[in-house]
């Protein structure tokens, strides 16, 4: 801005403008050098808002002198702005503007006492006539700026242009001029921010009748100047803009990327080492996605990508493979902003504590009711931790929203947040003593059960998330109620109408944190968790497995009465689907090491066996196919699982019956798994053969045609199976000859009624003979 030649003043008149200069800032003009480098809106982008503005301005009959651009933190305000300030000044209806800024090198651009000095020494940058009635003004007053801010407006703005427009060389303008303040959620005087918009607003509607102007204000929508703009005195004259989706900015961000990309391909100095074709569309629809709308995002990216030093196509993959090298800081100019409104807030750490739950990995919005009850705050001290982050975050239904994507990556990454890093051990630790109170303090079969849920999943997100202060957890463990804890998860996990496998996966995570450490300790010397935890979950396991009728013959799971009954036990299911979850549901839960607790005979192991296939297969287990060989895995899941009971387990033949029922119903090919893993094949035969012969003699107990012809069956897998092996010993092999002799002794007994005894004799010698002659 060019400064014109003040005009033949008295003395009085020239101390006054000295004053007057003295109190300019010239940085906070819109041309000022300091600002070259300040944004503007790129080429064919916020075309519809410029034109909104522009239509506004225009029209003279609009009740409306003034306008609030309103927008999170980084979408775009003072770019508009600062753009509707060029234009108009390049069709000479700028009347003046103040860029408020708290970075600048110049603090005095977040001072409001310049405001009103810096306004006026603009107008008459624009306006010459107006400045024997400024440079009037400050000879009378020359304590004028220690008065309030509404005498000032009118001493240096109002009164003067008012006398302006009853000269007859000007006349009366035919369009309104335009004051733009920008930033004013910048400047540092909170309390000043509410009374500029008052003060304003009410002298623009008062220059409407003389020399009419318009008032554009943009700024975030901070708690304070939203208030002063809800005024009843403001209101009626006010327009509001929200920068919104509404505009589409995700086209203009696009827009503005794909023209920024193709300056850097033809000017970078290392512009022959970048492809043609970089980057990629897939590339500009991440950052497309990651501004969420905010052109702050998309701008700080490009400068990065740009710099001279820099190697654009390796600065681009460091962005999108958020790679984290505290050497590498290409979002300082982003994380800076953030840092300053997470400082400009009362309470720190209870934002922290907030946003930390914001972040867990649950499926489920987290609502400020339970934020509030997991925190033990009372009502409404959400809503005021987060009151001074209204430009990033917004709350809508009782649910709170990122309005920035990268927020998040900036409070998980520790070298970016620094003090504010959201998954601090300190935070951490103290959500976790949240999370055991709140399970603690909740009843059975009442209260949220969605809240009950994330608790669950916070203890094992925020138990895992503890770097050093491990010694913190473990005291908090002291005296909790984990069989409680256990049995409440079951009864929840039964009542959430959402897959309720989802409450063994959380529960599962915290479970396999607390063996894990379990085991670290006996190799470390670290500060022991809890013993009677490890005994608590030990016993709750047993307990639930005791639970089982474990003796008594066992019919197919898929219509069988027991199991059903049996199973409708909310803490067996949960039992079932905690400590026999699939491995490709990312649980290394350590099941040898639960189920060791539980001193199992021959015979519970075998119906625990039974009772896990049945349940593996009757569909209560909650499978996800994460790999093309899903089949294959659940599969030898349950030949790992099955096995791991076989072993020492007594020769029940009956339920080796029933579990070769389901298991062959379902794939013979990994019942052969189970048998070879476990070492069955020869130990059925004994038992197999028993079976057999007492069938022969009618003397099995409660005998049937299904189970005959099961062991039947059976008989022919085995030998098949023992066929496949011919390195057999000679006691292998006569286990065989027994079993094959059995099998066709059953069979031609039965065809003895049919052929008469003598056939029936004679053919058993022959088969007999045949028989012997292959084993052997």
């Amino acid at each position: 801005m060019h400064c014109r030649a003040i005009q033949t003043l008295t003395s009085a008149s020239i101390l006054g403008m000295d004053l007057l200069v003295s109190q300019v800032v010239p940085g906070a003009f819109h041309t000022a050098d300091e600002n070259y480098d300040a944004p503007i809106c790129h080429p064919n982008t916020r075309i519809a808002v410029l034109v909104e503005i522009m239509d506004w301005l225009n029209d003279t009959n609009d009740p409306h002198c003034a306008m609030w651009i309103r927008g999170a933190a980084g979408a775009g305000k003072s770019a508009i702005a600062r753009t509707i300030a060029q234009i108009c000044e390049e069709r000479g209806r700028l009347s003046s503007s103040f860029f408020f800024s708290r970075t600048a090198g110049d603090k005095r651009r977040s001072d409001d006492k310049h405001l009103v000095a810096t306004l006026a020494y603009q107008m008459m940058e624009y306006s010459s006539e107006t400045q024997s009635f400024v440079s009037e003004a400050m000879a009378n007053s020359g304590s004028i700026f220690d008065l309030t801010l509404d005498t000032q407006i009118d001493e240096l703005i109002v009164i003067p242009l008012s006398r302006l427009s009853n000269t007859s060389s000007l006349g009366s303008p035919t369009l309104p001029k335009i004051i733009i303040i920008d930033g004013l959620d910048d400047c540092h005087n909170k309390d000043m921010q509410s009374v500029i918009v008052k003060e304003f607003v009410a002298a623009v509607a008062r220059m409407q009748h003389n020399f009419p102007h318009k008032l554009l204000i943009a700024s975030r929508p901070e708690q304070i100047i939203l208030s002063a703009f809800s005024d009843r005195r403001v209101v009626p004259f006010l327009r509001v803009l929200s920068l919104d989706d509404r505009w589409k900015p995700d086209n203009d961000i696009r827009n503005f990327l794909v023209h920024s990309f193709a300056d850097i391909r033809q000017t970078h100095p290392l512009r022959h080492l970048i492809p043609s074709d970089w980057p990629t569309s897939h590339d500009i629809e991440k950052l497309v996605e990651k501004s969420s709308g905010q052109f702050i995002y998309a701008a700080t990216v490009s400068k990065y990508i740009k710099s001279r030093y820099n190697h654009p196509v390796q600065c681009l993959k460091i962005i999108i493979e958020l790679i984290k090298d505290p050497e590498i800081r290409p979002y300082a100019e982003l994380d800076g902003l953030y840092t300053y409104l997470f400082a400009q807030t009362e309470e720190p750490d209870a934002v922290l504590h907030i946003l930390c739950i914001l972040l867990m990995p649950s499926p489920t919005m987290m609502t400020i009711p339970f934020i509030q009850d997991l925190l033990s705050l009372d009502e409404g001290d959400v809503e005021l931790a987060l009151s001074g982050l209204s430009s990033i975050m917004e709350i809508k239904s009782s649910k709170i929203n990122f309005l920035h994507a990268s927020l998040p990556d900036f409070l998980l990454d520790e070298t970016r947040a620094g003090r504010f890093y959201a998954n601090s051990d300190r935070i951490c630790v103290h959500l976790f003593r949240c999370c055991l109170r709140y399970i603690s303090e909740s009843k059975i079969g009442r209260g949220d059960i969605e809240a009950i849920s994330i608790c669950f999943l916070g203890l094992g997100h925020f138990a895992k998330s503890v770097r050093t202060a491990h010694s913190e957890i473990y005291d908090a463990l002291a005296g909790f109620d984990l069989k409680f804890a256990l049995k409440l998860a079951a009864k929840t996990a039964d009542l959430l109408e959402t897959s309720w496998q989802s409450m063994s996966l959380y529960v599962g995570e915290f479970l396999t944190w607390i063996l894990q450490q379990h085991k670290k300790q006996s190799s470390f010397r670290t500060p022991y968790i809890p013993l009677e935890i490890i005994s608590q979950l030990q016993e709750w396991v047993s307990d639930q497995l005791r639970k089982l009728p474990l003796d008594g013959p066992i019919a197919s799971p898929l219509d069988n009465e027991t199991f059903e009954t049996v199973f409708a036990d909310p803490e067996i299911n949960f039992c079932y689907s905690l400590v026999f979850q699939p491995e490709d549901r990312y649980i290394t839960f350590r099941r040898a090491e639960l189920l060791g607790a539980f001193k199992m005979d021959g015979d519970e192991r075998l119906y625990i066996a039974l009772y896990y296939c049945h349940y593996f297969f009757s569909d209560r287990l909650e499978m996800v196919d994460f790999h093309s060989d899903a089949k294959e895995r659940r599969m030898r899941h349950v030949a790992i699982h099955v096995s791991f009971f076989l072993q020492n387990a007594a020769p029940r033949i009956d339920v080796y019956l029933s579990l070769y029922k389901v298991l062959a119903f379902n794939s013979t090919q990994e019942f052969e798994e189970i048998l070879r893993k476990a070492s069955l094949r020869l130990r059925l035969v004994d038992p197999l053969v028993r079976y057999l012969e007492l069938r022969l003699q009618h003397s099995f107990p409660s005998p049937s045609q299904e189970n005959h012809d099961l062991a039947l069956s059976l008989a022919e897998y085995l030998v098949k199976t023992h066929e496949a092996f011919p390195f057999l010993g000679k006691k292998d092999r006569y286990s065989r000859a027994k079993l094959v002799i059995a099998k066709w002794v059953v069979r031609w007994r039965q065809l003895q009624f049919s052929f008469g005894f003598s056939s029936f004799v004679i053919s058993f010698i022959v088969i007999l003979a045949a028989a012997m002659y292959k084993c052997l």
